[in-house]
C-alpha cells in the first residue's frame, strides 16, 4: 500500500487531466488522537470543497439512508458502499479513498470509468488519458449518470473548454440550505473552532470587502447577526476607522455580547434606532436580521429598512439581505444592497431569481465553517445545461468569481 503522499502525487500529478492540474486537489488526514487514527478525505476544486466525507459520518447519519435493497449491505460492511447516496451524506474517509486508489490504479481506464465504486469513476473521469471521444461519449448519456459524478464530468469538460480558449478556471461553488448552514455551524463550533472566533472572522470578511470611508452607520438587530456588526465595529474602531452603531434590539447571544461590550470599551458610539438615524449615513452595514427570518417585517425593523433603502447611502448586508427569505430568496420589503458579503456559504435564497432585485453584487467571505453535508453546486453560466442536473445551479451575474479567505485567522480580541 502506498503513502497517502505518493497517492495523491500520483493521483494530481501522473493521472490528472493537464487541464485540471492545480485546480483539483486530493486531501485525507487521520487525526492523531482519535481512537483508531479516524479521519476525513475530500476533493477540492481551487481550495473549494466539491465532496468531503469523515468517518463518524457513517454512524451519526445512517439514520438518513434510504430504505432499499442496499440498506442491510451498507449497515453490515465494515468499509462504506461507494455510490452516489454514500458521497452525498459524508459517510466516507480516508480508508475509503486508499480502497478506491488501490482499484484505479490496478486496472484499465475503461474499468474505471465502469466501476461500482464512485470514487473510482471520479478519479477516471478526471484522468488524462479519458480524452475527448471517450467524454462525448459519456456526455451522451450523461443525465441517466449518478448526480456526483455528473458534477465532476461538468468540472472535467468545463477545464477542457477553458484550456481550449486559454481562460483561467471558474471555481463551483456551494449552495445550501439554511438548516444545512445552521448544522455546519453547530458542529464546526462543536469539534474545531469558537463560536466567538468565527464571529471575528465573519466580520473581518465583511471588513476586506469594503473600502470604509465617510460616516458609517452599523444597524444591528439581536442573535449572531447582530454581533457580526458589533464585531465589525471592533475591527473599525481598531484601525483608527470611525464608525457607529445604530441598535434595533437588546437580545444579544454570549458572543454578541462580548464584541458589544468590547466596542463599548473602545469607543464606539451607539444610538437606539430612531427615524432618521441614518439621514447622514455614507455606508450603512445591515447586520438586522439573519438567514432564518420568513414573513413580513414590522416594526421597527420596517422603519429601518425603508429609510436604509431610500437613503442613498453605500448599503453592505452582512450574510442576507435583511426581510430576505434565506432559502427561496422571497420578500415583501428587504434591504437593497450595493454589496452581500454572505458568511461561509452561498444560501439557496441568495441565488433565487426573487434576490436579484435586492443584491448588486455577492460575495462569499471563508470563515472555516465545515459542510455538514453537500447540496447544491453553483457553476458558471456558460457550462450551464438547462434539466442537465438539479444539482447545479447556473451563477448569477452578481456573484464574483473571487470570493475572501479569512478561515485561519485567529480571535485578536481578549
Amino acid at each position: 500500500m502506498h503513502t497517502w503522499t505518493k497517492i495523491r502525487h500520483k493521483l494530481e500529478n501522473e493521472y490528472l487531466a493537464e487541464s485540471l492540474r492545480g485546480h483539483i486537489r486530493y486531501f485525507c488526514t487521520s487525526y492523531t488522537y482519535c481512537p483508531d487514527h479516524e479521519g476525513r478525505a475530500a476533493i477540492l476544486l481551487d481550495k473549494q470543497e466539491i465532496i468531503s466525507g469523515g468517518y463518524y459520518n457513517q454512524w451519526v447519519k445512517a439514520h438518513l439512508l434510504p430504505h432499499d435493497e442496499k440498506l442491510e449491505m451498507r449497515l453490515k460492511n465494515e468499509m462504506p458502499f461507494m455510490d452516489d447516496t454514500a458521497v452525498k451524506l459524508g459517510m466516507f474517509d480516508q480508508r475509503c479513498f486508499y480502497e478506491a486508489f488501490n482499484e484505479f490504479d490496478n486496472q484499465s481506464i475503461d474499468k474505471s470509468l465502469a466501476s461500482e465504486n464512485i470514487l473510482v469513476r471520479i478519479f477516471a473521469v478526471l484522468d488524462r488519458r479519458v480524452g475527448k471521444r471517450t467524454l462525448k461519449k459519456i456526455g451522451r448519456n450523461i443525465e441517466n449518470e449518478p448526480k456526483t459524478f455528473r458534477v465532476f464530468y461538468d468540472i472535467r469538460m468545463n477545464a477542457e473548454n477553458n484550456q481550449r480558449g486559454s481562460k483561467r478556471m471558474k471555481t463551483y461553488v456551494d449552495c445550501i440550505s439554511v438548516e444545512n448552514m445552521r448544522e455546519s455551524d453547530r458542529l464546526t463550533i462543536e469539534r474545531y473552532v469558537s463560536g466567538r472566533t468565527l464571529m471575528y472572522r465573519a466580520a473581518l470578511g465583511v471588513y476586506r470587502a469594503v473600502r470604509w470611508n465617510g460616516d458609517i452607520a452599523i444597524a444591528v438587530g439581536g442573535g449572531n447577526n447582530g454581533g457580526d456588526g458589533y464585531a465589525l465595529a471592533c475591527i473599525l474602531a481598531n484601525d483608527n476607522i470611525p464608525c457607529r452603531i445604530v441598535n434595533l434590539s437588546e437580545k444579544l447571544t454570549e458572543d454578541s455580547a462580548f464584541f458589544a461590550d468590547k466596542a463599548e470599551t473602545l469607543g464606539v458610539p451607539k444610538e437606539p434606532y430612531t427615524a432618521g438615524a441614518f439621514k447622514n449615513a455614507d455606508i450603512i452595514v445591515d447586520c438586522l436580521l439573519g438567514t432564518g427570518f420568513q414573513g413580513s417585517l414590522r416594526e421597527p425593523w420596517l422603519g429601518a429598512v425603508r429609510e436604509i433603502n431610500a437613503c442613498g447611502a453605500y448599503v453592505v448586508s452582512v450574510d442576507i439581505n435583511s426581510g430576505m427569505n434565506g432559502d427561496t430568496g422571497e420578500a415583501e420589503t428587504a434591504v437593497i444592497s450595493d454589496i452581500t458579503v454572505t458568511i461561509g456559504y452561498v444560501k439557496r435564497g441568495l441565488v433565487a431569481k426573487n434576490a436579484a432585485s435586492h443584491i448588486k453584487k455577492l460575495v462569499v467571505t471563508d470563515i472555516g465553517i465545515v459542510l455538514a453535508k453537500h447540496e447544491y453546486k453553483i457553476c458558471p453560466e456558460s457550462v450551464y445545461r438547462e434539466g442537465n442536473n438539479d444539482m447545479i445551479i447556473p451563477a448569477p451575474s452578481y456573484l464574483q468569481p473571487e470570493g475572501i479567505d479569512v478561515s485561519g485567522e485567529e480571535l485578536v480580541f481578549n
